[in-house]
């Protein structure tokens, strides 16, 4: 029963990346070609303004998600004490952000080179657009807080998959009929405030509206230090994610931070797509901590283990070995070899952290917050300083690079979050990573053999192939997992139904 709970919301989340990702894929050699590199280094970096607002908040988000996980569990949460005051301090924070972005407007077009791409005025008009969305963004996010606590998945993924896809298509749209990017982030801001109504509509059954609002700094303080530990790996991983090419900018210029963006937004997906299958384990960890449910903790703590093997290890050698013809066939005249190089690296360096994801989630819903800000800030230094050391000297490669080399820090993370919570090693795991080596080995021998790919048809038919054949050498030698035996018994028996029928 564990194992068919596991695979229904890990697949919910998967579900909430897979549309998303096909539309960026398909919009974003269009705006390179419609905006040129330099202006779409630009809107790059404007497109994560929400993402980094949101882990602006000092921790309050995180350390809700756990209260009301375990409030949940028993019963409803209250509007008149837990999310009022939870309201008015994000609302609060997101007021100081954005003046603060507003004030700092011209400074901030300039740091960044807006001024010189978009011109003064226009770069200053876009960063008050930019203070507005997140001013928005924060403000915005309790109702977000309230579904994650209640494990609402399908409702998130619904969210999730119309938000991206909306704003995508608008900024074709917008950029098409030749708009300015102030647009974009308008259509951001409303998209941002409509499905945040919406989804305190639809969680409104979760939350008792008796008693009378009122405000209770206490609320905020009791969580103190482990809020505190959270808003300091946000930071860290803000500085990580979105800020690197903030950076990258800098140090470099718009054009190396867009071509960087462009591969991020691809190379990533491994761990976007680990982050969106594993949303589920911070809430439900949570409550299981308030049960004492250690032993049922360490079960989670493998089947996660096992299922981001499988996710993240099919796709390593296909996407080394095909990112000369993909990044061709998708690009066209802005493919070099300069960015295939930096596409490697890169595909690499994300997919080192997305096996320390399941563990970090756990560790955050036991409450210890501490070990994950100081792995962050680690993460962050190096990155960051090897940002300035490199990209100067070696360009897009050394942006690459740069990355490849804080990533790996999530290898010491792993093992101390595991000793931490004392995990034990999983029985049979020999057996899994032998499976695991035996799909690995076929891949490759079907990508050696195969002779120049020539075209979408022929790129589709190596790379799908090469990620089959992974499943199909597990599956003949019995190689699979739990969860994936416990998959093929629930496709045989929908199976049987229709052939009945």
């Amino acid at each position: 029963m564990q194992a068919r709970r596991f695979s229904a919301r890990a697949l919910w989340g998967l579900a909430s990346w897979a549309l998303p990702l096909a539309v960026v894929f398909l919009i974003t050699p269009q705006l390179l070609h419609a905006l040129g590199p330099e202006r779409f280094g630009v809107l790059m970096i404007i497109l994560v303004t929400p993402l980094i607002a949101a882990q602006l908040d000092f921790g309050i988000a995180s350390s809700s998600v756990r209260r009301l996980a375990a409030a949940l569990v028993v019963g409803r949460v209250d509007v008149g004490r837990t999310l009022t005051t939870l309201a008015a301090a994000l609302g609060l924070i997101g007021l100081a952000l954005g003046t603060a972005v507003w004030l700092a407007a011209s400074s901030i077009s300039a740091g960044l080179g807006f001024d010189k791409v978009l011109g003064t005025l226009p770069g200053i008009d876009l960063v008050h657009a930019c203070a507005v969305w997140i001013a928005l963004s924060v403000a915005t996010l309790l109702p977000g807080i309230v579904a994650r606590a209640s494990q609402a998945l399908v409702w998130i993924t619904a969210v999730q998959t119309m938000s991206t896809v909306l704003l995508w298509l608008g900024a074709l749209l917008i950029v098409r009929a030749d708009r300015s990017l102030t647009d974009i982030v308008a259509l951001g801001v409303g998209l941002g405030v409509v499905f945040a109504i919406v989804t305190a509509l639809a969680m409104r059954r979760r939350v008792d509206w008796s008693g009378p609002l009122r405000f209770d700094y206490q609320l905020l303080a009791a969580n103190r230090s482990f809020s505190v530990g959270m808003f300091g790996s946000q930071i860290a991983s803000t500085l990580v994610y979105q800020g690197d090419r903030i950076l990258i900018l800098a140090v470099g210029s718009p054009a190396i931070a867009g071509a960087y963006a462009l591969c991020v937004n691809v190379a990533n997906k491994t761990l976007a797509a680990v982050v969106a299958m594993t949303s589920f384990v911070f809430p439900h960890a949570a409550a299981l901590y308030v049960n004492g449910g250690h032993a049922e903790i360490e079960e989670l703590s493998h089947a996660l283990n096992r299922a981001v093997t499988i996710v993240v290890v099919p796709l390593l050698v296909p996407g080394w070995v095909l990112a000369e013809p993909f990044l061709a066939l998708w690009l066209g005249k802005f493919s070099t070899i300069e960015l295939t190089t930096a596409f490697r690296v890169l595909w690499l360096a994300f997919a080192i952290p997305a096996f320390a994801v399941p563990i970090g989630n756990i560790l955050a819903a036991s409450g210890h917050s501490a070990l994950a800000a100081r792995f962050s800030w680690l993460t962050a230094l190096v990155v960051l300083g090897s940002i300035v050391l490199l990209v100067p000297r070696y360009g897009l490669i050394g942006a690459a690079i740069a990355m490849l080399l804080g990533m790996s820090t999530s290898f010491l993370f792993r093992l101390a979050a595991q000793r931490t919570l004392r995990l034990h090693a999983a029985q049979g795991f020999r057996r899994f990573w032998l499976g695991v080596g035996c799909g690995v080995f076929a891949q490759a021998a079907l990508l050696v053999s195969s002779d120049g790919i020539a075209g979408w048809p022929g790129l589709l038919l190596v790379g799908g192939g090469a990620w089959a054949i992974f499943y199909l050498v597990r599956v003949i030698f019995g190689l699979l997992s739990p969860e994936e035996k416990q998959l093929l018994k629930r496709l045989a028996a929908i199976q049987e139904r229709a052939r009945k029928l």
